[in-house]
């Protein structure tokens, strides 16, 4: 598991090295190599994937949720999410109660 909480960190990952996890309280980019980002704090931060199948976890704020190629997980948190959604094969989690 990876902690992301400034611009300037970089999360280098080998190839086939297990499920990987980077935690974020910042708008954040999926490396290569990396699986699943979840959104921390509750500012209107952005989450982006990469070309695996991601699995992106958004927080409390409203939440731009994008799991770039691949056949993706999108789960919105607590606010007003919006996800973006390039395959038939990706799916979109949303709280109960929200729009």
């Amino acid at each position: 598991m990876y902690v992301v909480d400034n611009s300037g960190d970089k999360v280098i990952e080998a190839n086939e090295s297990g499920y990987d996890i980077v935690k974020s309280t910042i708008s954040y980019q999926l490396a290569d190599n990396v699986e699943e980002l979840q959104l921390l704090s509750a500012s209107a931060i952005n989450g982006t994937g990469n070309r695996l199948n991601n699995r992106i976890v958004g927080n409390s704020g409203n939440n731009v949720l994008d799991g770039g190629l691949g056949d993706d997980i999108l789960i919105g948190g607590e606010g007003n999410d919006t996800y973006l959604v390039d395959s038939t094969l990706d799916t979109v989690i949303e709280k109960f109660n929200q729009v």
